[in-house]
């Protein structure tokens, strides 16, 4: 009996696995043919590169155990970077992948929100800059990182706990910078 259920267990899995594992290197396929369009890459170059290997690995690990375009789509980016951005320590990607494998697709836009949050909030309508300029240096129009996420992203008001674990996330691995934008306000 208990040959059965693993057998049948291991047949529920192996479809959807090899599913995301073709769709990952089909996506990883176009991502080389990218990378193949610049001047001395070629195919020998990136399987001599160790650092590319190590990213393509580390993203395919994760990749087959996500559906989430975002992540993928990061993933992808973060093997890409791997060969275009030398000026990125292996330290520094391994800890973009596993950032990419914690974090939730909330994060991502959250980030992207960040890095730009006077044009986040522009094309999300809002007229009033977050970030104003004062004396040389950028200061934050409220003192409360809640209202600018309220502007931000409306559809979360009612998510405080989710916000705070989101906003935590990325604070705690200085990703934004929440002490410094958000505990200051404008100047008197």
């Amino acid at each position: 009996m208990g040959g059965s259920i693993t057998e049948a267990w291991a047949g529920f899995f192996s479809s959807p696995l090899a599913r995301r594992r073709e769709a990952w290197l089909a996506q990883l396929a176009m991502a080389v043919a990218e990378l193949l369009k610049n001047p001395g890459i070629t195919l020998e170059s990136l399987q001599r590169n160790e650092a590319f290997v190590s990213a393509v690995l580390a993203a395919t690990s994760i990749a087959v155990r996500t559906h989430q375009t975002e992540k993928l789509a990061a993933l992808r980016n973060g093997t890409i970077s791997s060969v275009l951005n030398t000026d990125i320590s292996e330290d520094e990607q391994s800890l973009f992948m596993r950032y990419v494998d914690e974090f939730s697709p909330w994060h991502f836009r959250v980030l992207r929100a960040f890095h730009d949050p006077n044009g986040h909030l522009q094309a999300r309508g809002v007229t009033k800059p977050w970030l104003v300029e004062s004396g040389g240096t950028l200061w934050s129009s409220s003192k409360h990182i809640r209202t600018f996420m309220g502007q931000a992203f409306p559809e979360l008001q009612s998510e405080h706990q989710f916000v705070g674990l989101v906003l935590h996330d990325l604070g705690v691995r200085q990703l934004i910078p929440v002490q410094q934008m958000f505990h200051q306000s404008l100047p008197d």
